[in-house]
């Protein structure tokens, strides 16, 4: 895997460098297309980022916020930012609804993170425990090791050091994280990032596109899958 991910950063390099002059389709400067190259580089080096930090159980929740931002929330971002070019909407306009994606992205990562272990509803559409599995130091685990005891923290070191989850390990990590509240300590995480992309929202001319973008970040806070 690392070295797929740093071969792929090599090429989008490349591509990002080719890509800073302008870009022209039939005569038509196609302004999005350096953004997009520049977004896949920070993608790619927030892919980088987590890599490094593998195993890490140290890892902490500011290193974590790097990572998230750099390979989800600018991707977010990016996607609201090329819609609003796209549609020449005005530099201010083009402002709000990046600084939205950026926001909505960080929501919709720490959810996903929480889902992993899954401590909200039970329709989950991914594999429960693959972050674990795969020794992704995630918010959830992050918070819990801040309150665990030292008997729980040395149990959660073993459980990790195995590599292999068991369904009595994950019962264990979901039980730990249900004693100290984790959800609840995540949730209160997200509230600022949801205001601030409402906050957003409300400079933005009533249209059917902007209930739908208020829907969808009121709704990423309760999303199942």
């Amino acid at each position: 895997r690392t070295a797929y991910v740093l071969n792929g950063f090599d090429n989008i390099q490349s591509v990002s460098s080719a890509s800073e002059n302008s870009v022209f389709f039939q005569g038509q400067e196609l302004n999005h297309i350096p953004l997009l190259s520049r977004t896949a580089t920070t993608i790619a080096e927030g892919e980088i980022m987590q890599l490094g930090t593998v195993g890490n159980l140290d890892l902490s929740e500011k290193q974590y916020f790097q990572i998230i931002e750099s390979k989800t929330a600018r991707l977010f971002e990016s996607c609201c930012q090329v819609g609003a070019v796209i549609a020449n909407a005005s530099e201010r306009d083009k402002d709000l609804i990046k600084e939205y994606g950026y926001n909505f992205g960080m929501v919709f990562q720490i959810v996903d993170d929480l889902l992993d272990y899954g401590l909200q509803k039970s329709k989950v559409g991914k594999n429960l425990g693959q972050d674990f599995q795969e020794k992704n130091v995630t918010l959830p685990m992050i918070l819990l090791l801040e309150q665990v005891t030292s008997e729980e923290k040395n149990r959660i070191q073993e459980i990790f050091n195995l590599g292999a989850l068991t369904e009595e390990d994950f019962s264990f990590l979901k039980r730990a994280m249900r004693k100290y509240k984790i959800e609840n300590e995540i949730l209160s995480r997200i509230a600022p990032y949801i205001s601030r992309a409402l906050r957003c929202l409300e400079g933005l001319p009533e249209t059917m596109e902007k209930e739908f973008l208020r829907n969808f970040a009121t709704f990423v806070m309760s999303r199942e899958s």
